[in-house]
């Protein structure tokens, strides 16, 4: 386990510009928290051009930083770049994962939306979930135990 924790992910995070060249982060076991989260979510807001962020196997994330990833992505729509974000085993609810299904429909650029290994996500979740990525979803949802 890395033990960069909430502040060591928004320290990398503030780093993170419109110019930045760095694409692909994966902060996985990092103990990053709602906190750390919510300071890439802030990162991509700001225009940090990102096409991979995998944040799994964090279950200090929860449903906290799942909204303020869902936040960004519904408010980025068309102008996110994220084609991958993985957030397997970070404790996600079903509550959690609906409203990040929800704002992946309006992230265009978003092909893989990985949440599996989301125990609080039980089968019977699943079908709303699979409901809320409409007719024709533009991107994979990976679900599972």
């Amino acid at each position: 386990m890395n033990l960069l924790g909430a502040r060591g992910v928004a320290v990398i995070a503030a780093a993170l510009q419109p110019s930045s060249s760095l694409r692909t982060l994966n902060a996985e076991c990092c103990d990053s928290g709602a906190g750390g989260a919510a300071a890439l979510a802030d990162a991509l807001r700001r225009g940090w051009r990102a096409s991979d962020l995998r944040l799994d196997q964090d279950r200090s994330i929860g449903d906290g930083g799942v909204l303020a990833l869902a936040a960004a992505l519904e408010q980025l729509g068309d102008l996110c770049t994220l084609a991958t974000l993985s957030l397997a085993d970070c404790a996600l609810t079903a509550a959690g994962a609906l409203a990040l299904v929800r704002a992946a429909t309006a992230a265009h650029s978003l092909r893989y939306l990985n949440c599996i290994h989301n125990h609080p996500i039980k089968a019977p979740d699943e079908p709303a979930l699979i409901a809320a990525c409409g007719p024709q979803p533009h991107f994979f949802l990976c679900l599972g135990r």
